[in-house]
């Protein structure tokens, strides 16, 4: 080979070098923006957080009370597996002490809202005094239906009167109108 055609082989190979390393630069500064973008997510959620414990005196409010690396992550809009990489270690202990802290202040379980459920003595004297109510309607219900029967008897017994009279009456009408007098209810030119 030429003494010339290697200075250029070798200037050619130099140019690459000098390319690719810009290059890896540029990846690294973009990777570098990401994440502190990725970090700057979950440090913005850890920070409004801890403000809604202090604000609500200790008491987490969302997800039960419950404060964990999922809620965290739900709130950080990101997944929680991310934090698992090497990369990641020095900040995933620094979320795991965040969390470590709030549950001190703000314990998943808050004894003042849930209030325990009444003993089983208790639930025997509601059903009994339930099924006492019940009894009560049953009876009450009970005597209007029998009175309401009565009254339809009653009802249905002055109206079989009634309609004995009328047809007396009308029997007695046709008499003294000698047959030209048509029962209610009866058809004209028929029976």
């Amino acid at each position: 080979m030429k003494p010339k055609a290697a200075a250029s082989k070798k200037t050619s190979a130099a140019a690459p070098s000098q390319a690719n390393e810009r290059k890896r630069a540029g990846a690294k500064a973009g990777g570098t923006l990401r994440t502190d973008a990725f970090y700057g997510k979950w440090r913005a959620a850890m920070a409004a957080i801890e403000q809604e414990i202090v604000g609500n005196r200790g008491v987490y409010p969302q997800n039960d009370g419950q404060l964990d690396l999922t809620e965290l992550a739900r709130r950080a809009g990101a997944v929680m597996n991310s934090l698992y990489p090497a990369r990641h270690a020095d900040f995933k202990m620094e979320v795991d002490d965040f969390i470590d802290r709030m549950n001190l202040l703000a314990p998943a379980k808050n004894p003042a809202e849930k209030a325990p459920g009444p003993t089983w003595e208790e639930l025997y004297k509601m059903t009994v005094t339930n099924y006492q109510a019940d009894a009560l309607t049953w009876r009450s219900d009970r005597a209007r239906r029998e009175a309401a029967e009565a009254r339809l008897e009653e009802l249905e017994a002055t109206l079989a009167r009634h309609l004995s009279t009328i047809d007396a009456l009308t029997q007695q009408i046709a008499e003294l109108t000698q047959g030209r007098v048509v029962p209610i209810g009866a058809k004209k030119g028929g029976s």
